[in-house]
């Protein structure tokens, strides 16, 4: 398993759908759900994640389901990936 950090950005092939995605504090934000590579290349651009309900802070509300939003990350937030976790360089307030 190689595990690439800020010496050696993320390539798409280190990045797997559904990983779990945390900030740099710990905090679950959600799975990655989606790469976006540059048009005409094949460069990592941004990350779509699928927002947890806990991270929207949705979790105590009926209904919350419905709320759940999708995150655009740019690559170079990236702190760290391996196959089934992506850590950011960003951390979440709260």
């Amino acid at each position: 398993m190689v595990v690439r950090s800020a010496q050696m950005p993320p390539i798409p092939e280190d990045l797997h759908l559904g990983a779990d995605v945390f900030s740099s504090d710990g905090k679950n934000l959600g799975s990655l759900k989606e790469i976006l590579v540059a048009d005409g290349g094949y460069k990592l651009q941004h990350l779509v994640v699928l927002e947890s309900p806990i991270a929207s802070g949705h979790h105590w509300y009926q209904g919350a389901n419905m709320l759940v939003h999708d995150l655009v990350v740019p690559a170079d937030a990236i702190d760290t990936a391996t196959h089934d976790r992506v850590v950011l360089k960003l951390d979440i307030p709260g």
